[in-house]
């Protein structure tokens, strides 16, 4: 079976991740996986595959159209994978060229409303064989978005829980040491791309309070993103100077886990956080927003702790009991273990999506 993969997207984030780790899998068994991107993007230094670019420069570069169109018929094609709106656009164009020589799967990463719109229909309803949902969360959106359509059908939707297992174990005291962290000195890490709705700006609104109740936290801010200079902006402006450490863009993020007590995403829209389970799969234990698919990572109470979407006093309430009740904590992180452990007895997430593309095909 071979498989195009479509991604207009410029930066390396969960998506890609996550797409790169069950192409991986599935190149593992004996499949070939080619890759159309955007030159010079990082998702091409991991993907498993051939390689092929197209500049994606709007919904109307008929360059790129050609060139897709090009790759697909030369490497005879089964599947057509689109993963970003742009991409998919592209790839619901070239199914209605080419029909029945290709099936079309789109990954629906994000949780966002899709408007019931003619363009809509056809790109989400119309277009694709199958649509695959990074968790429930999201199927149930596109069914509140779409689900009153002409031909949709519910069963086309279907959800897989996709996670990375960690690359490799980090070295403990190896970023205390970068950054000239005692041991003793409490450290909060978020780790995602900087762009609005990730709700960096909640985490900066909570750390006055918790400073004031626990003493000096470190909190890391680790990504890049275009909202990043708001957020040092934030920084400077609240004078936090002291407490916020910003890294940037990192591949050693195993490192930071190994030297973090904590994880929080203060997120206000999200399918599913690569991050939250990162986390959870390196024994940190994580608060995070109760929204999107995040609740079906974490258990509140169990092996994490969640808070309402933008309430910076209940986020800093939530870190502040947390370092205060060392049993709790303790007991989190322990099932911060089984949850893991649980995940390992689980068939992997490329295997479930072997079994997608088996099925919209026909192949073994």
């Amino acid at each position: 079976m071979k498989v195009v993969h479509l991604d207009a997207f410029r930066k390396y984030g969960g998506g890609q991740k996550r797409y790169v780790n069950i192409s991986s899998y599935i190149a593992g068994q004996g499949h070939e996986m080619v890759l159309v991107s955007p030159p010079d993007v990082k998702v091409r230094d991991y993907f498993p595959g051939r390689l092929y670019t197209a500049p994606f420069l709007g919904d109307a570069d008929l360059m790129t159209l050609v060139k897709i169109i090009w790759v697909v018929l030369k490497e005879r094609a089964d599947i057509l994978h689109t993963h970003s709106h742009h991409d998919h656009w592209m790839g619901s164009l070239v199914k209605a060229l080419l029909g029945k020589r290709i099936k079309l799967i789109h990954t629906r990463h994000v949780d966002f409303e899709v408007k019931n719109t003619p363009l809509s229909r056809f790109m989400y309803v119309r277009s694709p064989d199958y649509t695959i949902t990074s968790c429930r969360s999201i199927k149930e959106t596109m069914i509140r978005s779409l689900g009153k359509s002409k031909g949709f059908k519910e069963e086309k939707f279907e959800p897989i829980l996709t996670f990375n297992y960690p690359e490799q174990w980090g070295t403990p005291g190896k970023i205390r040491k970068e950054f000239g962290i005692s041991p003793e000195e409490r450290c909060v890490a978020t780790i995602t791309r900087i762009v609005d709705n990730k709700g960096h700006r909640h985490l900066l609104r909570a750390i006055p309070e918790i400073i004031e109740k626990i003493g000096t936290v470190k909190f890391f801010i680790v990504g890049e993103g275009p909202y990043l200079p708001v957020i040092r902006g934030m920084v400077k402006e609240m004078k936090l100077e002291p407490y916020v450490v910003f890294t940037g863009f990192r591949k050693d993020i195993w490192d930071f886990y190994a030297d973090m007590d904590l994880s929080v995403f203060p997120t206000e829209n999200e399918g599913i956080a690569p991050g939250v389970m990162e986390s959870l799969f390196y024994s940190v234990p994580v608060i995070a927003s109760d929204i999107g698919g995040i609740p079906e990572v974490i258990t509140h109470g169990w092996n994490g702790l969640l808070f309402s979407p933008g309430d910076s006093h209940q986020l800093a309430d939530t870190v502040i009991h947390l370092f205060t009740h060392r049993e709790e904590y303790d007991r989190l992180k322990r099932n911060c273990v089984t949850w893991t452990e649980e995940r390992k007895k689980e068939d992997p997430p490329g295997k479930k999506m072997l079994e997608a593309y088996r099925k919209v095909t026909g192949k073994g």
